[in-house]
């Protein structure tokens, strides 16, 4: 009998062509076999965030389950079977839908879909945590972490950091007036230069978000007292001019310090001692107008402030007999 020899390579390649017309056959041969009819529609129930109900498909997936009724997930929404498992009749799917609340940390805004029930889980979901001082508000709410999350919620984080400083400052000193016999009346002399002393503060500083909210004394210690400064005020009078004459008054317009006065004899700015020749009371006034007006009042010398006035006299008097006196 006639034998071929082949070699290994030839061996190879005729199993390969074996394989291959194999493989042809069986592809012509399905070709031929009818496809199987549509599957019959079955029955799925579904929970979507509570709400139970059942619905009729031929879908054999999860996916294409909820794509053929329109049930669109969101994100953060849970669902089990998972969406690439298959379905059968009577199959039970479960949706828990995410809740969308509102968080502001680090002074920024966060919109987050949770699944969590309470503050305190979804802060934990989010890997969020908080330091011991820092706070949660709610609006209208009490600051509870266990509250339970609802729909839009509103949450605000607030970071509260505390702090400790040393700081040293200056302490302002007093100026003290003494009277002076020797020096002449309205002047002044510094007998005694003023110091500033020095004082250290421990302070705690309370920081909500990185702004400065609180700051609270714990220790003050004085390192150096403020020295006073000393002002020496002349009270001797020296008499210059004098004239006596009636005295009036009426209503200076302006607030002073000083008495105020008007004459037609002495100068803005001069200081006079106005004596009642009645009772002998004495008023020091500053002459700050022009006036009585002679065309109206010719015999009157000054007119007073109804304040220093009432310092000598009444003034429902109206009128007095008075010494003026020019103080130099």
């Amino acid at each position: 009998m006639f034998k071929i020899r082949l070699d290994r390579h030839q061996r190879i390649l005729l199993g390969f062509g074996l394989i291959l017309v194999l493989g042809i056959i069986f592809a012509i041969f399905l070709s031929d076999v009818p496809s199987p009819e549509s599957p019959e529609p079955f029955f799925v129930t579904i929970n979507d965030g509570g709400i139970e109900y059942t619905l009729k498909t031929k879908q054999r997936n999860v996916s294409d389950f909820l794509s053929e009724q329109n049930i669109i997930l969101g994100k953060g929404d849970f669902i089990i079977p998972y969406l690439e498992w298959g379905l059968v009749p009577h199959a039970h799917i479960f949706i828990q839908r995410a809740i969308p609340i509102t968080i502001e940390i680090n002074n920024s805004f966060q919109k987050i879909y949770t699944q969590a029930k309470t503050i305190s889980a979804m802060l934990e979901e989010n890997g969020i945590s908080l330091g011991n001082k820092d706070r949660i508000e709610i609006s209208s709410y009490p600051n509870n972490n266990e509250r339970e999350i609802y729909p839009e919620m509103e949450i605000k984080i607030i970071r509260v950091k505390e702090e400790i400083i040393s700081q040293i400052i200056s302490i302002p000193f007093q100026t003290i007036y003494q009277s002076d016999p020797n020096l002449s009346y309205k002047k002044t002399e510094i007998s005694q230069e003023g110091k500033k002393g020095e004082k250290e503060q421990i302070l705690k500083i309370t920081y909500e978000n990185g702004q400065e909210t609180k700051r609270e004394l714990l220790k003050e210690e004085t390192l150096k007292p403020p020295v006073a400064r000393i002002v020496k005020k002349g009270t001797k009078i020296e008499i210059g001019k004098t004239e006596e004459g009636i005295a009036s008054w009426y209503d200076y317009p302006y607030f002073t310090y000083e008495l105020p006065a008007a004459s037609r004899t002495f100068p803005r700015g001069t200081y006079l001692r106005v004596t009642n020749l009645e009772n002998q009371k004495s008023v020091i006034v500053k002459i700050r107008d022009f006036g009585p007006d002679p065309r109206h009042h010719p015999e009157r010398i000054i007119d007073l402030d109804i304040y220093a006035f009432k310092k000598i006299a009444s003034s429902k008097i109206g009128i007095i007999r008075v010494r003026v006196e020019e103080i130099l």
